[in-house]
């Protein structure tokens, strides 16, 4: 057996069958093998089975999640070959014709790029960004530092072809997967057993009232701001800050004694004075004092009163580690990893600002832990209700 394709799967038969259909699983060198995780709508997967004769159909025990479903994939595989995939995931045409074409018998692991897109319209996601980022940076640097960065972040079972010696060699198993996305759509939907349009349409109401709420809280003090993107590059479209698929923000960070404490996010139609003048009168007090970077736009801070004062990073590295700019830069780095890598997509030019308000709302809020249901609760009973065809509709206003 070449190719072992191990699937868990946890109540979603409609997109399983996709996935399936982006399989050759006719071929008699691949087994696919799907690992249920006690999906409740068994009627529904039994249909998908009747369909897929082929496939090997196991199951776990008891409700485990993906990490304990991919394990009783992996003691059951026969391929000299694994790839790991989600049931919301397709493979490209031809990508196994291709596995045929590249792979070497001595192969240890190989990384694929991937591409990812918005569930709802079929838009760009940048959930594989970071992913591909790390995969192009070792292929084209091939030094240690970035072979290292790819082997410690690039962390998801998918897009890799793995032999089955190495896994077995280092003895791999798969913990149960934590909750690190409770309020994304697809973890909404298998706690609450509703659809996933349902669990869709909740995560972005209750992300609508984490951006109104956030709305009337100005930073106030020492803050450190600077320009930042959504987004990257689409293949054959404009390269740097000019990209179509990139969509500016502002991060700034409140600091008191020299650490953070409060964070904004907020979108911006571009970096120029009328976009920055609307912004600085929402998200910072008239009293604040701002640390920037010297961006043009900026200047406004200064034409307005508001204290304002330019340091000039230096170049690379070091440019992100002095003193008025580390936080700020650590706090927007683990932002963009976050986003890229917790959420399974969104279309970030439409709904990029309810992302960002969901983790600056989180953020603002992380010494009260504890008490953030029940104060999301109470502002989701203030906020006036907001129908699916407004939550579909960007924003005419991001701050």
């Amino acid at each position: 057996m070449t190719y072992s394709v191990i699937v868990p799967h946890y109540n979603d038969p409609a997109r399983l069958a996709r996935l399936l259909c982006s399989v050759p699983v006719a071929r008699d060198d691949i087994e696919v093998i799907v690992v249920d995780d006690c999906s409740p709508d068994q009627p529904a997967l039994d249909a998908v089975r009747a369909r897929w004769p082929r496939v090997r159909w196991l199951s776990t025990p008891e409700n485990g999640r993906a990490g304990v479903a991919r394990n009783v994939g992996l003691d059951a595989a026969c391929g000299h070959w694994l790839v790991f995939a989600d049931s919301d995931d397709e493979f490209l045409p031809g990508a196994f014709e291709t596995f045929d074409r590249v792979l070497r018998v001595d192969d240890a692991l190989v990384y694929f790029l991937a591409e990812a897109v918005q569930e709802v319209d079929g838009s760009p996601s940048v959930r594989s960004e970071r992913m591909n980022e790390l995969v192009t940076d070792y292929a084209t640097a091939g030094d240690a530092a970035s072979l290292q960065r790819l082997q410690l972040q690039h962390v998801n079972p998918v897009a890799k072809v793995y032999a089955r010696a190495f896994i077995e060699g280092i003895q791999v198993r798969f913990g149960p997967i934590r909750r690190s996305d409770d309020m994304a759509a697809m973890s909404l939907m298998r706690h609450l057993d509703i659809s996933w349009r349902a669990a869709w349409f909740l995560k972005h109401k209750l992300m609508e009232t984490m951006f109104r709420r956030e709305q009337a809280r100005p930073l106030k003090g020492m803050v450190s701001v600077d320009d930042a993107y959504l987004g990257g590059e689409r293949a054959g479209g404009k390269r740097g800050r000019g990209s179509e698929n990139k969509v500016p923000f502002v991060a700034a960070v409140e600091l008191r004694d020299g650490r953070p404490h409060r964070v904004r996010f907020n979108r911006v139609a571009n970096f120029s004075v009328p976009a920055l003048r609307h912004w600085h009168k929402v998200a910072l007090t008239p009293d604040s004092h701002v640390i920037s970077d010297g961006l043009m736009g900026f200047e406004v801070l200064n034409r307005d009163g508001v204290g304002h004062r330019v340091v000039q990073p230096p170049r690379g590295k070091a440019g992100t580690e002095i003193e008025p700019y580390r936080w700020l830069n650590t706090v927007l780095g683990n932002l963009k990893t976050g986003l890229s890598g917790a959420h399974h997509a969104f279309a970030f030019r439409k709904y990029g600002h309810r992302y960002l308000a969901d983790a600056q709302y989180r953020f603002n809020r992380r010494f009260r832990l504890a008490d953030m249901p029940n104060r999301l609760l109470v502002a989701l009973i203030q906020t006036n209700p907001r129908p699916a065809k407004d939550l579909r509709t960007p924003a005419a206003s991001w701050t």
